[in-house]
């Protein structure tokens, strides 16, 4: 199902983002035992970790696949993976 989220502040569209996916993780935590989640690449993904590291969730049930296009080390400062791990 497709959510629509709109805001004129780039900010508060990536917070209420990250709450909405945050909402989703927790609805299926309560009725599997793990969540897939697949994250992109970009620099906006970044703000959306830093909202999700303050929210109440099972992260250990949430496994995340790096699906970022960019070609640099993984222990490189602009990589999701690196942003993972810190």
């Amino acid at each position: 199902m497709l959510t629509l989220i709109q805001e004129k502040d780039q900010d508060r569209l990536l917070q209420r983002a990250a709450l909405h996916l945050c909402e989703k993780i927790r609805g299926v935590l309560a009725v599997r035992e793990q969540v897939n989640l697949a994250v992109p690449g970009g620099r906006n993904v970044v703000k959306i970790f830093q909202v999700l590291q303050g929210e109440e969730v099972d992260w250990q049930r949430v496994h995340f696949f790096i699906i970022d296009e960019r070609l640099v080390p993984i222990d490189h400062p602009a990589s999701n993976y690196k942003l993972l791990q810190d």
